[in-house]
C-alpha cells in the first residue's frame, strides 16, 4: 500500500511532480489553445484552490475536435488545469514541498502513534504523507465538506477515513487524541461567514470538545498585509489571550517565519 501512495502522490521526489506538471503543461500547449473538463460540477461548490477555480482534464491519445465538444465543455487554456485527484493546489498549496513542510510542522508537536482527528481533510493527504513518511499505521479520521474532494480522496487511498460533513457535526462521542487543523481556517471557504475570528475560536472550542490530549491549530497571522484576496489573517496575541483565557495550557509558536502561527493547546496536563 506504502508503495502506491508513493506513486500517487510522488512521496519520494518533488521534483517527479514538478516535472508531470511541466509535461501536462506541455500538453496543453499543443492542444490548440483549449482544454477539456472532465468534471463540470466541481465549480458549483465555489471551491477555489491557490492560483484560481479547480478544473480538471485527463490524458487523450489525439488532438481534440473543438467543433464535437459541447460549447460549455471548452474552456481557455490560460485558466488554471488541475487534477483533483493528486493537485496539491485543490487542497490550498502551491506545490508538494510546501505541503509537506506545514505537514511537518504540525506532526512535530504530536507524539507518533496518537490517533489524529483533522479538521478540513480535503482528501486526507496528511494521513497518507505520515504514513509513508514513518512507515506506520495511523488511527486517523477526517472532515471534510467538499464531496469532490473527499470522493477523490476514497479512489486514490484505499484505507482513507473521511466523512462528508462540516466539522460543526461531528458526533459527541468521537474522541481522538489530537485534534489538527492546518490552515482550513485561512481561506474564505465559506461565504456565509462574515465575522472570522469568531468562526476560529469557535472552531478551537469544538476541536478541545473532541481532544483527548490536545489540539493544534495552523492560522494565518495579519501582521501580513499583502494576502491574497479570499485568504485570512488573524490577530495572534487576541487568539492566544483568547486561548490561554479559555484553556490555560497554550501556546503559540511563530518561530518558523513561514507567516503562519501553530497554536497548541494541551488538555488534561
Amino acid at each position: 500500500m506504502f508503495e502506491q501512495i508513493k506513486r500517487m502522490l510522488n512521496f519520494d521526489n518533488v521534483a517527479d511532480q514538478q516535472q508531470k506538471q511541466a509535461e501536462i503543461e506541455r500538453i496543453l500547449a499543443e492542444r490548440s489553445k483549449e482544454a477539456v473538463i472532465l468534471s463540470d460540477n466541481i465549480n458549483e461548490n465555489n471551491f477555489v484552490g491557490i492560483g484560481g477555480t479547480i478544473t480538471e482534464i485527463s490524458e487523450t491519445s489525439g488532438s481534440i475536435d473543438k467543433e464535437q465538444l459541447p460549447a460549455e465543455s471548452i474552456i481557455k487554456q490560460t485558466q488554471p488545469v488541475y487534477d483533483i485527484q493528486t493537485s496539491t493546489e485543490v487542497v490550498g498549496w502551491p506545490n508538494r514541498e510546501s505541503q509537506f513542510y506545514f505537514y511537518s510542522n504540525i506532526q512535530r508537536y504530536i507524539p507518533h502513534g496518537d490517533s489524529i482527528l483533522e479538521y478540513g481533510a480535503g482528501r486526507g493527504d496528511f494521513n497518507q504523507w505520515y504514513e509513508s513518511t514513518y512507515q506506520q499505521k495511523q488511527d486517523y479520521l477526517g472532515y471534510e465538506t467538499n464531496t469532490e474532494l473527499v470522493d477523490a480522496g476514497r479512489k486514490e487511498y484505499d484505507s482513507v477515513d473521511i466523512v462528508n460533513k462540516n466539522w460543526s457535526k461531528i458526533k459527541k462521542s468521537t474522541q481522538k487524541d489530537w485534534c489538527i487543523n492546518i490552515g482550513a481556517c485561512n481561506f474564505q471557504y465559506d461565504k456565509a461567514i462574515k465575522d472570522h475570528t469568531k468562526h476560529l475560536k469557535e472552531t478551537i472550542k469544538n476541536m478541545m470538545t473532541h481532544c483527548k490530549k490536545g489540539s493544534v491549530i495552523m492560522f494565518q497571522s495579519d501582521a501580513h498585509k499583502d494576502l491574497p484576496k479570499g485568504f485570512i489573517g488573524y490577530n495572534a496575541g487576541e487568539i492566544l489571550g483568547w486561548a490561554i483565557e479559555n484553556f490555560e495550557y497554550t501556546a503559540l509558536d511563530h518561530s518558523a517565519g513561514d507567516g503562519q502561527c501553530y497554536l497548541v493547546i494541551y488538555k488534561n496536563v
